[in-house]
């Protein structure tokens, strides 16, 4: 039986991963599946189906940034796409000061709107406490749950169908 898949480092704690004939897991099949929608000029499609929803709204998109490549490039990408988006972070404490000063030089080189989330950091800190000391595999569940519910609250609030990920555009 496989335990990791030869094009990434997942293995088989992950209960849902399973791998193709070739050794590689499902995730990056999804991963892949997605970049062969893009790169088949599906892209185009999904550009003009994000504009006509945008449509007399004040944003086409929400955006998630962390400072990184990933975000950056997503980011940069849709302006220059022309679309409209909403851009947000989160603050859970951990923040590196290098990737939010690259969130500032970002969103006001581009002139886009931004909204920083400050979770309560004693909270925030006590959960994740609880997450090491049940000896928890993965400890930034909660900072994913939160970027994730943020998403969807700026999207619901501004009613915006789509939310941008930079985990996808490569």
């Amino acid at each position: 039986m496989q335990t990791q898949c030869k094009k990434c480092v997942l293995d088989g704690s992950a209960k849902e991963i399973f791998y193709d004939k070739d050794g590689v897991c499902n995730f990056c099949g999804y991963a892949q599946k997605a970049l062969d929608e893009i790169d088949s000029g599906d892209w185009q499609k999904i550009l003009i189906d994000i504009k006509k929803q945008g449509k007399g709204k004040k944003y086409d998109v929400i955006i998630g940034l962390s400072g990184g490549i990933d975000s950056s490039t997503a980011l940069q990408t849709i302006v220059n796409e022309g679309l409209r988006p909403l851009c947000f972070t989160i603050d859970n404490g951990w923040n590196d000061p290098i990737a939010d000063e690259n969130i500032m030089r970002l969103v006001e080189g581009l002139k886009v709107p931004f909204y920083r989330y400050i979770i309560d950091l004693p909270k925030f800190k006590e959960l994740q406490a609880s997450f090491l000391k049940a000896g928890l595999i993965n400890i930034e569940i909660p900072s994913d749950h939160i970027i994730i519910s943020s998403a969807f609250d700026l999207a619901n609030k501004y009613r915006v169908k789509y939310i941008i990920s930079g985990a996808m555009l490569h």
